[in-house]
């Protein structure tokens, strides 16, 4: 059901990320006005027309293609405009969330559980640094490596399940080209904890002003989103070997941004 309320949410990027965002949002009712953007007209003009064509079996939504000044105006703009990442190729990517419910997934399926049971979380960066928070992870309260002792399975299949969390996107990228739906998803259940201020949690990137440890640098950490956006950060208990894993994953993000900018200076004086 729409919002009594106008709302209007911008989407920037039309490519598989965006326009899948865009059809999501359509079916959650969250929105009153989606506007879709691309540098592309034609493609952000197709998807709005394939959108629109799904309207009588979502919500009454009006959505239409249009340009950055249309974002004026908007109770939330997303950016999901960037470079496809091809095969063998990495990416820095700060955000987490789909990570984590990919994580919760396979250790729900291992465990033959709701992965709606189950709380664990991938903190750091997107990419060779993240790395799960085992001594929080739990279902129902019970921590994991207790529920994996008392289901007499061999601790190295916990970390088989976070191999393959963390390398399922190089597997989409090899079948597929790119992963999209469950981005889309998540995307819409932030917007929706934004707008609704639902305070839900979720491992966004956060600039940390000394939480654990690390400061002036943006990484996945739980955080609790409300009507303001980023609300507060939670501090879950680490080992001080995730701590460790936490502050070398600080230390190659200001690596990769330190690189950055010499890139883009370099680029200015040429």
């Amino acid at each position: 059901m729409n919002s009594i309320h106008p709302v209007k949410i911008a989407v920037v990027g039309a490519g598989n990320v965006g326009a899948s965002f865009a059809y999501t949002l359509l079916l959650s009712g969250l929105a009153t006005e989606i506007i879709l953007i691309d540098k592309n007209r034609a493609r952000a003009a197709g998807e709005v027309m394939d959108l629109h064509y799904a309207v009588p079996f979502a919500h009454q939504t009006e959505i239409r293609a249009g340009d950055l000044r249309d974002t004026a105006g908007a109770a939330i703009t997303v950016i999901c405009a960037g470079l496809r990442q091809k095969p063998g190729q990495s990416e820095m990517d700060l955000l987490t969330v789909t990570d984590s419910a990919r994580f919760c997934y396979l250790l729900g399926n291992h465990f033959h559980v709701d992965p709606a049971s189950v709380q664990a979380y991938v903190m750091g960066a997107h990419g060779e640094t993240e790395f799960p928070a085992w001594s929080s992870a739990n279902i129902a309260g019970v921590p994991i490596r207790e529920m994996c002792s008392a289901h007499g399975c061999n601790p190295a299949v916990l970390d088989e399940l976070f191999h393959q969390t963390r390398e399922a996107n190089n597997g989409m990228i090899d079948y597929k080209g790119s992963s999209c739906y469950a981005i889309a998803a998540a995307l819409t259940r932030i917007a929706a904890s934004i707008l609704r201020n639902e305070k839900r949690i979720f491992t966004v990137s956060t600039v940390l002003q000394r939480e654990y440890g690390v400061s002036e640098v943006a990484l996945s950490v739980p955080t609790v989103m409300g009507g303001s956006g980023v609300e507060r950060i939670l501090h879950v208990g680490l080992s001080d070997q995730e701590v460790g894993q936490f502050l070398a994953c600080g230390r190659e993000v200001q690596h990769g941004i330190e690189e950055a900018e010499f890139v883009v200076q370099a680029g200015m004086r040429s």
